[in-house]
């Protein structure tokens, strides 16, 4: 247990080697474009549709196909004014990638191929198509300066660095792609009383039963967002760490104005440290709108133990429905697919009794910040406009009663609901919120008690993982406990997949934003005369930009990955490297207690900020977030310790 092998070898620490391009001869359909007029070799050529049709007919055999033709959609998502045979491609064999010339959409450039998963498991043998990858990978070489494996053929660079075209569809065939058991085990501590009244005191909260829950994944929580808010006839309260300034989010801060102006109650509470440093306009937008504005400045506190990150996500509307988990309101997340390359987030959709526990701790948090001033002027934003603390106690209060009533809330009637298996495994949850205002590592201690209670598997997805095994009992910071709990776990037997980011993941959002910065007509004509030049010179285009994203990536992938690669070589434990940015911050326990939320599983989260999460015995959602999690895992590379490799 613990292996402390922080520095042992490892497939994230193998001597630097260099990627092995495909063997070009002859008989390469790409061999005869690989030379100049000269006849000598050359990294980078154009080829048509065809001749990449071919090439992985004669490279990949039935593995990579073509599919059937279809309109093709541009990244601004308008339809390309050319078919697909009429492509162009750039083949770069330092790379060791394959680019359409036209700006297609990330998804259209990967639907451009089918692939074909039983080929491809006959030629990689495995239980399912998780293990046939695995085994795959063990063969390929690795390069720790790029963080990249090999290659056995030339990829599409929107396949990033998967070995195969992004898997869109599971078809509900879940076994058929990763083998797991479906059942919640039978004596499962979670589902008892005892248990959960532990819970409700380590966690500062209590359960309530009659829960509705609905997992939002990437751009369908920003489209439930518009929705809610148009449907709304009362009120609207928003709390979230980043509200942009861009096109998508504009458009929502537009939908909440409306609606302030139809007379309803709109509230925002926003951290002050990062909205003033970052998004200034979207402070001037809201306020202009007569938009009650509430910032969150414990970052400026001198004291510690007041100090906090305000990093909650949380949209309730009419206070009948809420929103929370990950998501941010900004364009990488607003509208991501899960496949162009921007943000994999998550929230849940919630209709029930929780929806008044959230009401509450948001109350909380308006009587911190309703008084703040904003800037450095003292203006004060709206501070008399919206309905009052007591306003929302009221309701609280009243929502409450009706729910004991029903039995829906209270710990006198958890031995009933345990009782019964309906309620015990359809929508019993809590809500469990920490930061300064309370006890500042009550997420830290729920996630604890329930991995300690874990009997079959543990999935769990976070932006990037932290820990320090070495300090003595007693000295260890949360983070560090939660992950000595989940190492125990496998020791136990419990099997324990992460899935994190790599190098696909890059620098978060800053790296997206820096990589695709917008730039006006004259200085993108600028860029491609020099571009010219460069290829001309034989040098590799791009711009200074693009370099420092992916320079910042590879370096936040190399301070990370040493702790992805320690967690590897625990026991039952399976780190994943996913294809795009990560930014889900969920659970998923013994096919029963799903959490989804803000809390990352490192440091900052577990001592340093505000944070927010639901935790629900719920079979439904639990199904919905197993399908999420394991098209995760089909859709990442597999970390391995040295060891593993070419076995």
């Amino acid at each position: 247990m613990f292996k402390q092998t922080l520095f042992a070898i490892s497939l994230l620490a193998v001597s630097p080697m260099v990627l092995a391009s495909p063997a070009f001869t002859s008989e390469n359909p790409l061999y005869k474009y690989s030379r100049n007029e000269l006849g000598q070799p050359q990294n980078k050529f154009k080829i048509d549709y065809q001749t990449l049709v071919d090439y992985y007919k004669y490279a990949a055999g039935d593995v990579i196909a073509p599919t059937e033709s279809k309109s093709l959609l541009m990244k601004d998502h308008s339809l390309a004014k050319v078919a697909k045979e009429e492509l162009m491609f750039e083949v770069n064999l330092r790379k060791l990638s394959i680019t359409p010339l036209l700006p297609l959409a990330p998804e259209t450039a990967q639907d451009l191929f089918n692939f074909d998963i039983d080929a491809y498991m006959a030629a990689h043998p495995g239980e399912d198509f998780v293990s046939a990858k695995k085994n795959h990978f063990k063969k390929l070489a690795f390069d720790k300066e790029t963080q990249r494996f090999d290659r056995d053929y030339l990829h599409m660079s929107d396949w990033k660095s998967l070995i195969h075209p992004p898997v869109k569809n599971l078809n509900g065939n879940l076994d058929r792609f990763f083998k797991d058991k479906h059942e919640i085990p039978a004596n499962s501590k979670m589902l008892t009383t005892e248990f959960n009244l532990e819970l409700d005191k380590a966690s500062g909260s209590e359960l309530t039963s009659g829960n509705k829950l609905k997992l939002l994944v990437n751009g369908a929580s920003f489209k439930e967002k518009m929705r809610q808010v148009k449907a709304a006839k009362k009120s609207i309260l928003v709390g979230v760490m980043s509200f942009a300034s861009d096109p998508s989010s504009f458009e929502l801060i537009d939908a909440l104005i409306a609606k302030k102006k139809e007379g309803l109650d709109v509230q925002i509470m926003l951290e002050k440290l990062w909205t003033s440093a970052f998004f200034r306009k979207t402070l001037n937008k809201i306020n202009a709108g007569g938009i009650k504005l509430m910032m969150a400045n414990d970052m400026y506190r001198i004291n510690n133990s007041k100090k906090g990150l305000f990093h909650n996500k949380i949209w309730i509307f009419d206070s009948e429905t809420a929103i929370v988990g990950g998501q941010n309101i900004v364009n990488s997340s607003n509208n991501s697919s899960g496949f162009n390359h921007w943000n994999k987030d998550t929230d849940v959709k919630i209709e029930g009794p929780m929806v008044t526990d959230i009401i509450r701790e948001y109350n909380v948090l308006k009587r911190r910040y309703d008084d703040r001033l904003f800037d450095r002027k003292d203006k004060q934003f709206n501070l008399n406009t919206g309905h009052s603390a007591e306003h929302y106690d009221a309701i609280v209060a009243e929502r409450e009663k009706s729910e004991k009533a029903q039995g829906l809330r209270g710990q006198e009637n958890y031995d009933k609901w345990f009782a019964n298996p309906e309620t015990a495994t359809n929508g019993a949850c809590r809500f469990v919120i920490q930061g300064p205002q309370k006890d500042k590592n009550a997420i830290s201690k729920a996630y604890v008690k329930v991995i300690d209670a874990a009997q079959d598997h543990i999935y769990f997805v976070s932006q990037h993982i932290e820990y320090d095994l070495t300090l003595p009992e007693g000295q260890a910071s949360w983070e560090t406990e939660i992950y000595k709990s989940i190492f125990k776990s496998g020791d136990k037997g419990v099997k324990i997949d992460l899935i994190a980011n790599g190098i696909d993941g890059g620098f978060a959002e800053i790296g997206q934003n820096i990589a695709a910065g917008k730039k006006s007509e004259g200085r993108a004509r600028r860029l491609e005369k020099k571009f010219a030049r460069q290829e001309k010179r034989g040098e590799e285009p791009g711009t200074f930009m693009a370099r420092l994203s992916t320079k910042l990536g590879l370096k936040s992938t190399k301070k990370f990955g040493i702790f992805l690669d320690q967690a590897e070589q625990e026991d039952n434990f399976t780190a994943w490297m996913h294809f795009q940015y990560v930014h889900s911050k969920t659970m998923l326990i013994d096919n029963i207690m799903a959490s989804v939320g803000s809390f990352n599983f490192e440091p900052y989260s577990a001592e340093k900020s505000h944070e927010s999460t639901v935790l629900c015995y719920d079979q439904h959602l639990a199904q919905e977030l197993k399908a999420d999690n394991v098209r995760d895992i089909v859709n990442s590379t597999p970390v391995f310790p040295l060891t593993m490799v070419n076995e």
